[in-house]
């Protein structure tokens, strides 16, 4: 996650006004999103974070945050912010009327 988007990124993603619970998989950053993540996101509530030690790529940081999924719906999103978190509803709709 580039430490210049990591807190845009964030914000948008817990601005959607949907149940959810957020896990963020920080791939061994050395860009300072490391500790903004520590610093000012360890606490939300709805937000977990997991850290990688070593950088192990985006495939491995996909099966780290699977492993922690709580919910029976998942939506994975790069920080690059590809799809506007906005439009998690659009994605969701299908799912959830089957």
């Amino acid at each position: 996650m580039a430490y210049g988007r990591a807190h845009l990124f964030i914000e948008k993603v817990l601005k959607v006004d949907i149940d959810k619970k957020v896990l963020i998989v920080d791939d061994f950053s050395t860009d300072g999103t490391r500790e903004l993540l520590g610093n000012k996101y360890e606490q939300n509530g709805n937000l977990r974070i997991l850290y990688h030690e070593r950088n192990m790529g985006k495939g491995f940081a996909i099966r780290t945050a699977l492993d922690h999924v709580e919910g029976d719906i998942v939506l994975i999103q790069d920080a690059d912010l590809e799809y506007d978190p906005k439009e998690y509803y659009k994605l969701l709709d299908p799912i959830i009327k089957g």
